[in-house]
């Protein structure tokens, strides 16, 4: 589900997807290349074929104050991230869901934060 792996410091690079790890032939790659990590400790998490992780996104006024334990702000999402979550379930209602998609179907399953 995630992969963990160090990346080249100072030059482009991109993902390929292989058929296997003996023989090493190409299924797939991505079509740009990510920029070097020169003085990163570590990225964001990184998805095949999508080409950036981080938006700058302009800051908006804050009309209220939100009700938080302690007045500690939640890290669950973070602004200008995309977050990656996987959800498992039973593959037939996934099927249902997918097909109906307007109609209210309920789906028991594990979903998973990747923060």
């Amino acid at each position: 589900m995630l992969y963990v792996g160090r990346g080249p410091s100072e030059s482009h690079y991109r993902y390929v997807i292989l058929d296997s790890p003996e023989t090493k032939n190409m299924i797939d790659f991505e079509k740009f290349e990510r920029p070097a990590i020169i003085h990163a400790d570590a990225t964001f998490n990184e998805v095949f074929g999508r080409p950036w992780n981080l938006l700058r996104l302009d800051s908006l006024p804050t009309l209220y104050e939100p009700r938080v334990p302690n007045n500690t702000p939640s890290r669950l999402f973070e602004d200008g991230t995309i977050a990656t979550m996987h959800f498992e379930a039973n593959e037939d209602e996934i099927a249902e869901m997918h097909a109906n998609k307007l109609k209210k179907i309920k789906v028991s399953g594990r979903l998973t934060y990747i923060k």
